[in-house]
């Protein structure tokens, strides 16, 4: 994956899918809930055993902390590129750009980069 925060327009980090599953779990498991939805997914196949799909998402997470609101809101957009092996699509690379976020980052006690 590739996360890169829009208000600064930069690369923030690059991990391979097996951090990247142990670093969301470190994340999502102090949240009393969290919710994705994903909209807009536009998909273009590029032949047999590639596409393209982008689509926005809105990331609702909830944690009570010591001080501030218990949410904490981001929009996104994901990039992904997907491959087609025996008959089954998979991502291949994702790229997710944050565009907003409102609320209380402390929400996430365990920030993305740490």
């Amino acid at each position: 994956i590739e996360f890169t925060d829009a208000k600064e327009r930069q690369v923030v980090t690059r991990l391979p899918r097996a951090k990247l599953i142990s670093k969301y779990k470190r994340i999502l498991t102090p949240l009393k809930a969290t919710q994705h939805v994903t909209t807009d997914l536009h998909i273009t196949v590029n032949g047999k055993g590639s596409a393209t799909c982008a689509a926005n998402t809105v990331h609702y997470q909830v944690r009570e902390v010591s001080s501030g609101d218990s949410h904490w809101t981001t929009g996104n957009r994901f990039d992904l590129r997907l491959s087609r092996t025996d008959g089954q699509w998979t991502i291949s690379a994702m790229k997710q750009t944050r565009l907003w976020a409102t609320g209380n980052p402390e929400v996430l006690a365990t920030r993305f980069n740490d």
